[in-house]
């Protein structure tokens, strides 16, 4: 059997469209749960979410920034290794927007912040 540049067109049409559909199926799965700050409950906990909240007060120690995040309910906001943008955009009166993953830690959740948006 031959393979004719036709053949290897349609192949190649059929190959990328399947790339892509297996690109966006898995971006979906990966992509973290938009959920307000006030709904974060234990069932969270390992997953990686998405959250908008006005920051209360934040500090750093060495390389950890830490923030209290409120949206109707307090919750701690973990971030090593900030860069100056992320410290600007988790400093008091400030609205974030977050990425990260919910964890416990000394038997409260918290959530390590992968991203961090500033809002307002």
């Amino acid at each position: 059997m031959l393979v004719t540049p036709q053949t290897i067109r349609i192949a190649a049409i059929a190959l990328s469209l399947a790339g892509l559909a297996a690109t966006l199926a898995f971006s979906a799965l990966f992509e973290p749960q938009e959920i307000r700050l006030e709904e974060i409950d234990s069932g969270f906990e390992g997953k990686a979410v998405k959250s908008r909240g006005f920051v209360r007060s934040s500090f750093k120690i060495r390389n950890t920034l830490i923030a209290e995040l409120f949206d109707g309910k307090k919750f701690k906001a973990v971030k090593f290794n900030p860069t100056e943008d992320e410290q600007e955009a988790l400093k008091k009166n400030s609205f974030v927007e977050v990425e990260g993953k919910v964890q416990k830690y000394n038997g409260e959740l918290e959530m390590v912040v992968a991203r961090v948006r500033k809002i307002a």
